[in-house]
Parts: structure tokens; sequence; C-alpha cells
């Protein structure tokens, strides 16, 4: 086989080994923020296995990053239906972690805790969020050296305007806790829904 692209090769095709056969018609909106960080897992284990930190942690804090938005998104979406919101678009259409943990935590708030109960744990995951938040406001500095063009400046700025210096096994060991307390979390609010979806259906 050559090592080029070759007349008709295509991308949609089946494997030559079933262990590599992979459906991606999911369609399920939990699913995506745990195929992040299961995947940031593995690039975590290359590390271990000798793989350049250097290199495979843009991706890594793109993936956990990642992670972070669109669990975010699941529970304000959950804690929206929860409230009966009849906002359409059921979560937010934004890429900020700031303005997606403001209204999670409300929500979580609300429906997961008695007042002043666990605020601890909250400001614990806040921490975490709010410092990717400010390595990356709009997900595009683990995945862009440079930022868009600006008109006002007419030029491009780095992404990252100086070295950055993590100890990628520390941060997978924050995430896990974290991913850990948002999944307690989405195990709550869905039990509530599938509560009140009780309740309503024997009101009738």
């Amino acid at each position: 086989m050559s090592d080029w692209p070759q007349t008709g090769d295509r991308i949609r095709t089946s494997s030559g080994s079933e262990r590599f056969h992979a459906q991606l018609d999911l369609g399920n909106w939990g699913f995506y923020p745990k195929a992040y960080i299961d995947a940031a897992d593995l690039l975590v284990g290359a590390i271990a296995s000798g793989a350049n930190p250097d290199m495979i942690g843009y991706p890594l804090m793109y993936l956990w990053r990642h992670y972070l938005e669109l669990m975010l998104k699941q529970l304000v979406a959950l804690g929206r239906r929860l409230d009966s919101n009849p906002d359409p678009r059921d979560y937010p259409d934004t890429h900020s972690l700031s303005d997606l943990w403001g209204e999670a935590h409300s929500l979580i708030g609300k429906h997961c805790y008695r007042a002043g109960e666990n605020q601890q744990d909250l400001e614990a995951v806040a921490a975490i969020v709010s410092e990717f938040a400010r390595l990356d406001p709009s997900g595009e500095t683990f995945r862009y050296p440079v930022t868009r063009f600006e008109k006002r400046t007419g030029r491009r700025e780095k992404t990252m305007p100086i070295p950055l210096f993590l100890g990628l096994d520390q941060v997978a060991q924050r995430m896990k806790c974290v991913a850990n307390f948002l999944a307690g979390v989405e195990d709550v609010m869905d039990e509530s829904l599938h509560y009140q979806a009780d309740v309503n259906s024997e009101s009738f």
C-alpha cells in the first residue's frame, strides 16, 4: 500500500478489522461528554507510555475543555426541563464556560442541594471551571496558535502569549474528580425528571 492516497480512496468505508468498526449515529447528547473525557484518559495513558507531553498537551487540554462545555450544556438542558423552561433551544448557544457555569451552578443549587449544602464541592468545581475559562475563554486556545484576524487592530494575537506549564497528570486527577461530581449531578437531575414525569402521568 502506498503512503499517499490512491484514486478511489474514501473515508466512509468499512474496516479490515471488526475491532475498528465505529458507529457514529448514536445521537445521544449525554454520550458526547463521556466520549471526550474518555478520549482524554487515553491520551494521559499515552503520556504514561512515553508520548511527548508537549505535543499531547494541546489536544488533551482541548478534550477536557470541550468535555466541560458539553457537560455543562447537558446540565443546563436538564435543569431547564425541570423548570419547564419553554426555551426551544434546550441549551445555551455559547462557548463561554463562564456563562455556562453561571446558569448550571444556579440550576445545580436549585435542583440538587438544599440551601447551604455541599457548597465546598460546588466551589471546588467552580474554581476548576473558572481556571479553564481563563485559559481558554472561547474554545480556541488549544486548537489554534493565533486568534482570529481582528479588523480593529489589523492583526492576529497569540492564543497563548506566554508559555503555559502544566502538570498534566495533576490536571487529569482534578478533571476525574470534576467528572465524577458532574456525573452525579446529572444522575440526580435525570432521576428528578423521571419522577416529575411519573407524577404528571398519575395526575391525569
